[in-house]
């Protein structure tokens, strides 16, 4: 019983991954960029 629902879980994380993480879906990377630039945006208003 558990391993068929890790196994379930598995194969969603793996969907997942695929999807956010390579291929034509780049949303991680433009996510990732908003937080860099958002970050050093706050970081340089600090700085005055």
């Amino acid at each position: 019983e558990n391993v068929a629902m890790y196994e379930q879980l598995y194969q969603e994380y793996t969907k997942l991954h695929d999807y956010f993480g390579r291929g034509e879906n780049d949303v991680m990377k433009r996510l990732k960029h908003w937080k860099e630039t958002t970050r050093a945006a706050k970081e340089s208003m600090t700085l005055w």
